[in-house]
């Protein structure tokens, strides 16, 4: 074997049985990295790295490597200026950005691609907003006629943030389609975002048919459209909606659970780590239990459901979910926090809702125990803070329509009081300190919304 090795001309050790790796001898790496790799395959290399930070991370590792690839890493910096850059514009200026050159619009792209759940704004003077940018909004056939000629005049992709929202009017029909087929049959390549807001299945698989490099489909239609589920499964059985290799994210709302629940969902199970079905029809822990990489999750379940989701989910960074009783009963939240702590280790962000039942005495003294989770939100709590003083890492804590804190100050172990001056007294600094934001119901009709450095 060593033979072998000498012949290949490398020095890198054989491990051989019951040789522990910590033990064996590896040679230092070259001070010069173009003596592993020419510079060419460098390139290359730091053009599959998807995350520009990631590449530049690479680059930084070596002066020399850093130095040779000047041109690659003025680029790689480029939309991560840009992201600073939009938290210092309105939507509507950072967009016309794109127009000042192929290099900026190719950047401002790039920032719409990498925050596929919004980008941060300048929405006034004081305020910012954050916000997911629709991108080219289709809604009659002239705005397709339209939009077709001008992007047909330029090269590359014409869609804002490779967005596409497709928005039929109730006074379009056939028209409109036929020439957004032949739209998306010359640019629907450049998609990665759709939004589809319609209520006919065929349409729709018309639609994404064309579109083969979406990353995310968000399914949207007003619950006041009629009932079109019927025939919808014997549909698409004949005609199977395709798989779509990058796809990541699913958000439906309202839609037919036979295409988000069932037939998106399974066919891209090992696959999507964003999933949120809002449809009050989709069970929820079906689709956790088959979602084997999935990072975050969201939508309606019963606590029957979120008991089998804590059993069956993999180990989940954001929960997103609206709990509530068999038959419209109310939720003891007890048991909804007992379910959530499966997620010890994972959960990173909570979002909670239900229409929790009125006894929470039970509350106090309570320790959620969620030791990495950072961020929460929670809605129609009416209990004390007790169970999330145990959460030491949390960062930004919300109570949303939920009932004053103040009644609890005798019996809970933190205390909120509102003083002559209208400031807010309190000992949960002290208690969360790693807490810097903090928005809690205080007295009725009063919500108090303090940042890190007012108190």
């Amino acid at each position: 074997m060593s033979d072998f090795r000498k012949n290949l001309g490398t020095d890198y050790p054989v491990q051989y049985p019951g040789v522990p790796s910590e033990q064996m001898q590896f040679p230092p790496s070259p001070e010069n990295p173009f003596q592993v790799f020419p510079e060419e395959i460098w390139r290359m290399i730091v053009n599959t790295l998807e995350d520009s930070r990631d590449a530049l991370s690479l680059l930084r590792a070596n002066q020399l490597l850093n130095d040779a690839m000047v041109d690659v890493r003025d680029k790689l910096q480029f939309p991560l200026v840009m992201k600073l850059v939009a938290s210092m514009l309105t939507e509507n200026e950072f967009n016309n950005l794109r127009l000042v050159c192929k290099m900026w619009k190719k950047g401002i792209d790039e920032v719409y691609e990498k925050s596929p759940h919004g980008i941060r704004f300048k929405a006034s003077e004081a305020t910012y907003q954050a916000k997911v940018n629709p991108g080219v909004v289709l809604k009659t056939n002239n705005h397709v006629l339209q939009f077709h000629q001008n992007a047909s005049m330029h090269q590359g992709n014409p869609f804002v943030g490779r967005r596409l929202t497709v928005d039929l009017q109730e006074t379009e029909g056939y028209h409109f389609w036929r020439n957004l087929n032949n739209l998306l049959d010359e640019f629907g390549n450049y998609v990665w975002f759709l939004k589809y807001m319609c209520h006919d299945t065929t349409l729709f698989r018309n639609c994404v048919m064309r579109t083969p490099n979406v990353r995310a489909i968000y399914l949207d239609y007003s619950p006041d459209c009629e009932d079109f589920s019927w025939g919808v499964q014997e549909y698409l059985e004949e005609n199977p909606l395709p798989r779509f290799p990058y796809l990541t994210i699913l958000h439906a709302n309202n839609f037919d659970r036979d295409v988000a629940g069932e037939t998106i969902c399974m066919q891209h199970a090992a696959q999507l780590n964003y999933v949120v079905l809002e449809n009050p029809w989709i069970a929820l822990d079906k689709s956790a239990s088959f979602l084997i990489n999935l990072d975050l999750l969201g939508g309606n379940c019963s606590i029957t459901g979120l008991h089998i989701i804590a059993q069956t989910a993999p180990p989940l960074k954001t929960l997103k979910i609206n709990v509530t009783g068999l038959e419209d009963n109310y939720v003891a939240v007890d048991k909804v926090f007992e379910c959530l702590k499966c997620f010890t280790r994972s959960l990173l962000n909570l979002r909670l809702s239900g229409n929790f039942s009125d006894d929470y005495d039970d509350m106090l003294g309570y320790q959620l125990g969620l030791s990495n989770l950072t961020k929460m939100k929670i809605s129609f709590y009416k209990g004390p803070v007790d169970p999330f003083i145990s959460c030491k890492k949390l960062v930004h804590f919300s109570l949303e329509e939920s009932g004053p804190i103040e009644k609890w100050n005798k019996s809970s172990m933190a205390y909120f009081t509102i003083d002559k001056k209208g400031d807010l007294v309190t000992n949960i600094w002290s208690l969360m300190p790693t807490l810097r934001k903090l928005r809690i119901p205080i007295k009725p009709y009063c919500n108090i919304r303090v940042y890190v450095g007012n108190h």
